[in-house]
């Protein structure tokens, strides 16, 4: 019996791993008063990837195939597939995302507002002092916030090249976990006074 070809020719090529960290791509939509009350969580944050080593060098992340949910009520958590390129194989084959979500409900602080750049010999007031922040925060952060967490602040500079004696605030920092932060009062009155 004669075979054509008689002789076949295989090309060998060793596999190589490497770690990747893992990135997830989602596409959430929240129920009304529902927001994220932490980041994404992915669980395990890196893969092992095997494969041609000319693929694998160029590959520096991985991302999760879509994750797409609407109405959000509870933290969802799903076992995410991966978008591996042609040739390659992961461990694990999947990863856990676990999106954390919280009902969110209205807060409330009086902070006060703070002139920055005022040379030594003058002082601003404002009217008023103070200013009330509304925000929205979910239950496991609300008790926890206080006026401190917030900063309002007029520049002095802007204040004395102004010809007007209202200026708007700025809010320039508040946490991180609340939402739609908003001044009550958006300008405020001034007038500089000489310390002595």
């Amino acid at each position: 019996i004669d075979y054509f070809p008689s002789h076949i020719e295989i090309e060998k090529k060793l596999l190589s791993q490497k770690k990747v960290p893992v990135k997830a791509v989602t596409n959430l939509e929240y129920a009304r008063q529902y927001y994220p009350s932490d980041t994404i969580q992915i669980i395990p944050n890196e893969v092992t990837l095997y494969g041609y080593q000319e693929i694998i060098d160029s590959i520096q992340c991985i991302y999760t195939l879509p994750i797409v949910a609407e109405q959000l009520k509870d933290t969802l958590s799903v076992d995410a597939e991966l978008a591996l390129p042609n040739h390659c194989k992961s461990d694990p084959k999947t990863v856990k995302v676990v999106a954390p979500v919280e009902f969110y409900t209205e807060g409330k602080q009086m902070v006060p507002i703070t002139v920055v750049g005022v040379p030594e010999n003058l002082q601003v007031r404002t009217f008023p002092s103070e200013v009330e922040v509304t925000y929205m925060a979910g239950f496991s952060h609300f008790k926890t916030i206080i006026p401190a967490d917030f900063t309002i602040t007029l520049q002095y500079n802007e204040l004395i090249s102004s010809n007007n004696d209202t200026h708007p605030l700025t809010l320039e920092q508040y946490p991180s976990h609340i939402v739609k932060p908003k001044l009550k009062t958006e300008k405020v009155q001034w007038i500089i006074e000489f310390v002595k």
